[in-house]
């Protein structure tokens, strides 16, 4: 609901752009936190289920980190003076959906995970945001990919892999095995004297077999005629 306040150790997703987190790093600069407006817009994980399909993706902003709600945040210590609170400092961090229409940037779209983290961010309170922070994930995104179908590559398992690699084997073998089977019958017609496919290859094997039976059904004839003699 609008206003309620987010408890200590639930998560909320920052999306950024990835010229201020390069491939190579690992640390979180505290400076992307240091939103002038004074409220930094998140996306609170209770209702955002994925991060990946947010508009904010599609903007160009496809690096996503994930901040821990915690007192270090809520209500951070000046470091000169560790033991004294700063009611200054205070941080509201509180749930804020969006309905259809409120968005001056996207009026066509509600969030209902839209939540704030309100309040004066010096550098104090910017660096406590970053050091409860861990870079989520990177979302690789084409051009031709829309926001249902926002996937990140390394979630393809393996096993999906070596699928796809079996399957496009197996069609390649299936095309052979046709292309095989209609070179044998095309030749089988158009040759019809090739001694291996051809039909008069069978018919001559055939006349062989009914002389080679003949010749003996003579023999044992003679033989019986011997005998009676």
């Amino acid at each position: 609901m609008k206003g309620d306040i987010i408890p200590n150790g639930e998560y909320l997703y920052r999306y950024v752009n990835p010229a201020a987190l390069p491939e190579d790093q690992i640390e979180i600069p505290y400076g992307i936190f240091q939103d002038q407006s004074k409220s930094l817009s998140c996306d609170w994980a209770a209702y955002q289920v994925e991060p990946e399909n947010s508009i904010h993706i599609r903007e160009g902003k496809n690096v996503i980190v994930r901040i821990q709600v915690c007192e270090e945040i809520r209500n951070p210590c000046n470091p000169k003076q560790p033991k004294q609170l700063q009611p200054a400092w205070h941080q509201k961090i509180e749930h804020d959906p969006i309905e259809i229409g409120e968005d001056i940037f996207h009026p066509e779209i509600a969030n209902s995970s839209h939540s704030l983290i309100a309040g004066l961010k010096k550098a104090p309170i910017a660096k406590a945001i970053a050091e409860n922070s861990i870079i989520y994930r990177r979302v690789r995104v084409d051009e031709h990919t829309d926001a249902n179908s926002l996937r990140h590559p390394e979630e393809e398992s393996e096993t999906g892999n070596r699928f796809s690699a079996l399957e496009n084997e197996s069609k390649q073998n299936q095309s052979f095995e046709s292309a095989t089977m209609h070179d044998g019958l095309k030749d089988q017609y158009q040759n019809p004297g090739n001694p291996r496919t051809g039909l008069h290859a069978s018919s001559a094997d055939g006349f062989l077999l009914g002389l080679i039976l003949a010749f003996i059904v003579v023999f044992l004839l003679i033989i019986v005629i011997c005998f009676a003699i």
